[in-house]
């Protein structure tokens, strides 16, 4: 998955595409990132791994930062950070995007008792301490965070699609 992620580039043009052809490509594209529910189906949420991973290992390599061993790099998975909102509106249109899902090395245990998906913690406090054990730079700077709100949700949103760009040379 990561060989198709680094093959998506699109910093010049091909054939007979036009300049604003390909700025209007990259634009949609920019727009579909930042709109599409990653964490709303199993095969949205493989697509956010394989992404959260290529932009792991670009500031990884950028940082001299040492890679995951391979197990953890196999099984990481995504953990939708916020679950509960107060806002039915807010949680409809932040609570599947990119910027409310973190890459961990393994799954957070369930419960048993609990609805489908929820993990037997989902305050903000036990999650950002065990994201800042993990190997993932997007996923440990969270912890630095009082708080996950709306406005942390929205900020991340903007800063992960900005390094999409970076990352994929958009």
């Amino acid at each position: 998955a990561m060989d198709d992620l680094d093959s998506v580039g699109l910093s010049g043009t091909t054939g007979g595409d036009s300049t604003d052809g390909v700025r209007e490509t990259v634009e949609s594209m920019r727009e579909c990132m930042n709109e599409y529910e990653f964490g709303a189906a199993a095969g949205g949420k493989r697509l956010a791994v394989a992404m959260l991973k290529r932009m792991n290992f670009h500031l990884m390599s950028e940082g001299g930062k040492n890679l995951p061993s391979s197990s953890k790099v196999a099984a990481a998975s995504v953990d939708i950070i916020r679950r509960q909102w107060s806002d039915e509106g807010e949680r409809e249109e932040w609570a599947n995007r990119i910027g409310n899902l973190a890459l961990v090395s393994s799954p957070l245990p369930r419960n048993r008792g609990a609805k489908k998906g929820a993990s037997i913690s989902s305050s903000w406090e036990s999650k950002s301490k065990r994201y800042m054990k993990e190997p993932w730079p997007l996923t440990s700077q969270l912890a630095e965070l009082e708080e996950w709100d709306v406005d942390a949700v929205k900020d991340q949103q903007k800063d992960l699609v900005s390094l999409m760009d970076i990352v994929w040379s958009l």
